[in-house]
């Protein structure tokens, strides 16, 4: 009887184990469905901080570099802009 219980015990456990990998797995996938769009999308700095990009530490031409735009997008160093303007690679 105590046998039969621990089988029972065992294959139920299983069963939740697959069940949770499977939620795991959807989950990543997802995760990864949305990096791939994201990769897919430019960041661009508010095109009323265009004047004032040049002023602070992430001094650039932003027309001449558009390449280098996502990598000086540092809220850190620009506080007052809270958001930024995306748009597909495709767009520019």
């Amino acid at each position: 009887m105590k046998l039969k219980q621990r089988e029972m015990r065992l294959e139920m456990e299983m069963k939740l184990k697959l069940k949770i990998n499977k939620l795991v797995g959807e989950r990543r996938k997802k995760e990864n469905k949305r990096g791939r769009e994201k990769a897919d999308v430019f960041p661009f700095i508010p095109f009323s901080a265009w004047a004032v990009a040049g002023a602070g530490e992430t001094g650039i031409n932003l027309l001449e570099h558009p390449s280098q735009i996502a990598a000086l997008i540092d809220h850190s160093r620009l506080p007052s802009f809270s958001f930024c303007i995306y748009l597909p690679l495709s767009r520019l």
